[in-house]
């Protein structure tokens, strides 16, 4: 019996070939291709819409599964604001909490100027920035060949303070 004649008798066999094959492709995909991380251009287009957006002072971006990003940080001396920016950049959702004691995070320039860093160091890919109480900002990603790196940034001094790979 060939290998049609096997597959006319039993389609659950072809199904279920079909779809170990399927996943094992899907497995074997370079890390790169994931959709929670942006490409560093790309992740900078899209903080463009944030600065567009009004923000003034950034404390967290994180990009989603779709490359959207989720933008957390000051809109205004007193707001706090979290807004999701679709993949095309269109804000699709806000949140704003009046707060006393803001703004704190990093500016567009300091922001710029830490993924700059986190570039020259072999980011290749960015999947989420975060500035701690400290004014350290952790940059997450990728390098070009898909293994993740984090490189830790003082935001006062643009020094490296620490680099993770792997």
């Amino acid at each position: 019996m060939n290998i049609q004649q096997t597959a006319r008798k039993t389609p659950s066999v072809l199904l279920l070939c079909t779809a170990i094959m399927a996943l094992l492709m899907a497995l074997t995909l370079p890390l790169t291709a994931r959709a929670d991380t942006l490409p560093v251009a790309t992740f900078k287009s899209m903080i463009a819409h944030a600065d567009d957006y009004g923000f003034s002072h950034y404390t967290e971006i994180e990009v989603e599964d779709d490359g959207a990003i989720e933008v957390e940080g000051w809109i205004s001396e007193g707001w706090q604001a979290k807004v999701d920016f679709a993949a095309d950049g269109t804000p699709v959702r806000e949140e704003r909490q009046q707060k006393n004691d803001g703004p704190r995070g990093i500016t567009l320039d300091q922001l710029h100027a830490a993924i700059d860093t986190a570039t020259n160091e072999g980011m290749a890919r960015i999947e989420q920035v975060d500035v701690d109480r400290r004014n350290v900002i952790e940059v997450e990603g990728k390098d070009a060949e898909g293994q993740d790196l984090e490189i830790r940034i003082n935001a006062d001094t643009g020094e490296v303070t620490g680099v993770e790979r792997g």
